[in-house]
């Protein structure tokens, strides 16, 4: 009989140890188990940081953007590169009406020259002194109307000029 408690003791005992070894195994497979879970926890967020991270950056381009093209409408609109092709040109224009008034007067100078030495030749001689009176005056009437349109020309430069300063 003492084999037979002998033989229960001992299938006791094989049955304790065959239930640890399997828990301790059915623990360490759970314990695997949430370290790969953790593992995965882990790199879903590094990816999720990381694709946040690009879709900031895409984000800020796309901003950068926005802010360069409403900028250039806002521009645009304000008329800027307007203005300042409109002022190009009408300084362009004044440029020119200048050039244009010192080539008539320097031309005009240039006439009123010949007609005073054409004068001082009459003006030698007594017989043509009648003539001479009336090619002075002559002389006076056209220096008259060269200063008319010196003036003119003056006056239309100073209205391009008016016109430059309220760009």
């Amino acid at each position: 009989m003492w084999y037979a408690c002998l033989i229960i003791v001992i299938a006791l005992v094989l049955c304790v140890i065959v239930f640890y070894i399997s828990a301790y195994n059915k623990l360490r497979r759970l314990s695997v188990k949430v370290e790969e879970g953790s593992a995965g926890i882990d790199v879903a967020l590094e990816k999720r940081y990381d694709m946040l991270s690009e879709e900031i950056e895409a984000v800020k381009k796309f901003l950068q953007h926005e802010y360069d093209t409403y900028v250039a409408v806002t521009s645009v609109r304000a008329g800027k590169e307007l203005e300042e092709e409109t002022l190009e040109q009408k300084k362009h224009l004044s440029e020119e009406a200048l050039k244009t008034i010192d080539d008539t007067i320097k031309a005009q100078q240039e006439q009123m020259d010949r007609i005073k030495k054409q004068m001082e030749k009459h003006h030698g001689s007594q017989k043509h002194k009648n003539k001479n009176q009336s090619n002075a005056e002559a002389y006076e009437n056209s220096v008259a109307e060269q200063k008319m349109n010196i003036n003119q020309k003056i006056g239309m430069l100073a209205s391009i000029q008016q016109g430059l300063g309220g760009v």
